[in-house]
């Protein structure tokens, strides 16, 4: 069942715009509490599942690196989880931790078990970058002249190889380490018919995607439900230009420029993007 947050306040003369959250399950809370602060009918739908890897796969050795790159918050927590189970719960000096945006390097200060990257040890795009995202940390990575010739990706199943390639072209021994899934998540039987009733009523609604995979999947059980016209003819919050161009394509979205919104992939800046995009809409 979808789960709403806070009652939406009341806005005069219409319905309340539905805020749809697609992130996987526990990374949506702070947001959809401000987001119902703000007006918004908010539900919580995760995409994917996050399946961390089985605690029988070996974690590499740390200090056999000079640079570990996560490539998003559930990377970092399952890394450390594994690391726990198996009893490796220190980050060696001089071993540099790389992420893709300060979201994902925030996961190293989280209260849990497992190494966590010391500050002095992180590198990742600043907070203002223009995106956060693997040209940016590669970028953060040139302006302090690092050349790392042994390096871990520490990622899902399925991802992007263009750090990869870049770092290979370069010299460097780079190997992937799956730390954990990212499967979709098909909507039950009460979460199709909430959706159909609020595409059949036909709600102003705003979709939240931070993933390729992620994408793929919500407009699968769009299509599924019998709602993709009205999916297409929502809002939609995006992190990343690469996903308002995948929206944009006949294959996987159709969905015009002016109903797209790209914002950094920070809880207040996505916050302020929804605010925008209905403000825009209306």
């Amino acid at each position: 069942m979808p789960v709403k947050a806070l009652p939406p306040a009341a806005r005069a003369g219409k319905p309340p715009a539905l805020a749809v959250l697609t992130r996987p399950q526990g990374r949506n809370d702070a947001l959809a509490i401000g987001l119902a602060e703000q007006g918004f009918e908010v539900v919580l739908l995760p995409a994917l599942a996050l399946v961390d890897a089985d605690a029988a796969t070996l974690a590499p050795d740390l200090a056999d690196f000079d640079l570990l790159v996560f490539v998003s918050g559930a990377a970092v927590r399952a890394f450390r989880r594994l690391c726990a189970v198996q009893g490796r719960l220190t980050w060696p000096d001089g071993v540099w931790a790389a992420a893709v945006g300060p979201a994902t390097a925030a996961a190293w200060d989280e209260p849990m078990a497992g190494p966590s990257a010391p500050p002095r040890w992180r590198i990742a795009p600043s907070a203002q970058a223009a995106s956060h995202d693997s040209e940016h940390l590669l970028a953060a990575m040139d302006a302090r002249g690092m050349q790392p010739r042994r390096v871990l990706l520490v990622r899902a199943g399925q991802g992007r190889d263009w750090l990869a390639e870049r770092l290979r072209e370069r010299g460097a021994q780079v190997r992937s380490f799956t730390a954990y899934q990212r499967e979709p998540q098909p909507w039950n039987a009460a979460q199709r018919e909430f959706m159909q009733a609020a595409a059949a009523r036909q709600q102003q609604a705003f979709w939240l995607s931070t993933s390729g995979e992620g994408l793929a999947a919500v407009r699968e059980q769009a299509q599924l439900a019998g709602i993709l016209p009205w999916w297409r003819n929502s809002g939609h919050i995006v992190t990343h230009a690469r996903l308002a161009d995948r929206l944009a394509g006949e294959a996987t979205g159709a969905v015009l420029q002016a109903m797209v919104k790209i914002c950094l992939p920070l809880d207040t800046m996505i916050q302020r993007a929804f605010m925008a995009l209905r403000t825009e809409l209306d």
